[in-house]
């Protein structure tokens, strides 16, 4: 994930009545003042933070996050097309991967608002063959291993990413989703309220 998207991840996990200066940003995703400066322009000129004598603070958290699920690019480091329902596949799981997408949300408790037909979780690239090797026994012939196709994504771990992966994280993976039930777990299609109940997580 990129340098921009990690600093929008870490303001997103402060408290509303933090306040912050631009060298604990940097000491945080471990980069320059000016390499923060710039990853806060678009949330400074939108109004979702806010800089005075006393600090920088977020003042508008729902604002910020619908930013970052708009710009939110994910990094794949590759997708299995599987023989196996999703929950065979959570079960199968290496126990080093990092859930996101409406797995997530299944293993913290939450209520589902749809079914869904894919797994997702965070690993880094190192663990990629592991992974294949385990579900080796589950994977479908070669000429259907597309993206078109594939019912487990691994999206790159970066060293920032704590375990569970926050909120914010499950939201905006959700959000870039072009799934059907994608929209119903982050908010659009009509039923918004759900998608907007992760700020009352945060």
């Amino acid at each position: 994930m990129n340098v921009r998207e990690q600093v929008w991840r870490w303001l997103l996990m402060t408290r509303p009545t933090d306040r912050w200066t631009l060298g604990m940003v940097a000491q945080a995703v471990n980069r320059s003042g000016a390499v923060v400066r710039r990853a806060l322009a678009i949330p400074l000129k939108s109004g979702a933070i806010a800089r005075s004598d006393h600090g920088w603070r977020v003042i508008h958290r729902q604002k910020l996050l619908m930013i970052w699920a708009v710009f939110h690019e994910g990094d794949v480091v590759g997708t299995l097309t599987l023989r196996a329902p999703v929950r065979e596949i959570e079960g199968y799981m290496l126990p080093e991967a990092l859930w996101t997408g409406p797995s997530a949300l299944r293993f913290r408790g939450e209520t589902l608002p749809a079914d869904y037909d894919q797994v997702w979780v965070y690993l880094s690239e190192a663990q990629w063959p592991l992974l294949v090797e385990r579900f080796r026994p589950l994977l479908a012939p070669e000429p259907v291993q597309r993206r078109s196709t594939a019912n487990l994504w691994v999206l790159r771990l970066d060293a920032a990413l704590t375990n569970p992966v926050p909120w914010p994280q499950v939201f905006v993976d959700l959000w870039q989703s072009s799934r059907w039930w994608s929209a119903l777990f982050s908010g659009g299609g009509g039923i918004r309220r759900w998608g907007l109940s992760f700020i009352g997580k945060m």
